[in-house]
């Protein structure tokens, strides 16, 4: 809420100051359900993307946005992936850009696509447990288990406090049957983020 109310202040003192919109339009996202319900969030995550977009249609955290808000609340697959594509054209180094179209493309069954967009990612921004993490879980998808436990491994040593690689390294162990290591990295990412539901 001390970004939203940076964000907000920076657009009241440069209402032409495109990234504040394009930043408020993220926070709106990572907001969605647990600070704010979907009914709330997507609304001004949209509104504020678009805003962004009008003010510089080549800001590609603005595109970003936008493909997350039509992708989660308004379902409309092929847009989104529009949106995502001129998210990583306009933001090639944007390792969030290639992430988030990563996790697109395996919800719609591209794994292949997904991998190589995954691991531009990475190579945005090696240092990124985040990142890494993503290769983990798409791999994990694939069922490359091995890949997938070395991947995740590998992002754990970057972010060890990272909950959502927790729960996704947990799920990798408990495929390949190690329950004692599955259930040590469920019990770490309850540690982690005590609220979490997940």
């Amino acid at each position: 809420l001390v970004a939203q109310a940076l964000l907000e202040k920076a657009i009241a003192i440069d209402p032409n100051y495109g990234r504040a919109y394009s930043g408020l339009a993220f926070n709106y996202i990572n907001q969605d359900d647990w600070y704010l319900p979907p009914s709330e969030s997507a609304p001004a995550a949209k509104a504020a993307a678009e805003k962004a977009l009008a003010i510089d249609e080549s800001d590609a955290l603005a595109h970003l946005a936008l493909a997350l808000e039509i992708e989660w609340y308004e379902w409309d697959q092929a847009a989104a992936g529009k949106q995502f594509e001129r998210a990583v054209e306009l933001g090639p180094d944007e390792s969030d850009a290639h992430q988030y179209y990563a996790w697109y493309l395996a919800v719609n069954g591209q794994m292949e696509r997904a991998a190589a967009e995954a691991h531009r990612s990475t190579q945005a921004n090696p240092l990124s447990g985040q990142a890494t993490t993503t290769v983990g879980i798409i791999s994990l998808f694939s069922r490359h288990w091995d890949t997938a436990i070395e991947q995740l491994r590998s992002a754990k040593l970057l972010d060890p406090a990272y909950w959502f690689n927790a729960c996704f390294l947990g799920r990798a162990y408990e495929a390949t049957a190690r329950s004692a290591e599955a259930l040590a990295e469920f019990q770490r990412g309850l540690e982690v983020d005590k609220e979490n539901p997940e």
